[in-house]
């Protein structure tokens, strides 16, 4: 996603008018070290942790992980607690 294009900005809306709540809130960001840690064969997570579409990766993830915890335990706090610490 690049918020700077109108087009992007456009898109997403239309994808959030139309599926409503189904749509999760995390959007992965443009940003070069995704193609440079594609380009040497190496995960984002380990090339630059740091990077901008790291954070979001991350961000996804923990999204994803109490959605569906919520969804099939209602525990979302033991669930994150146990994706965080490994």
């Amino acid at each position: 996603y690049d918020k700077r294009a109108r087009i992007n900005r456009d898109m997403l809306e239309s994808i959030r008018n139309y599926f409503k709540d189904k749509v999760l809130e995390s959007i992965i960001h443009m940003n070069v070290k995704l193609a440079e840690s594609s380009m040497h064969g190496e995960p984002l997570l380990t090339y630059d942790p740091s990077a901008r579409g790291a954070r979001d990766y991350r961000s996804l993830t923990r999204e994803v992980v109490l959605k569906d915890d919520m969804i099939f335990n209602g525990k979302p706090e033991e669930i994150l607690a146990k994706f965080i610490l490994q």
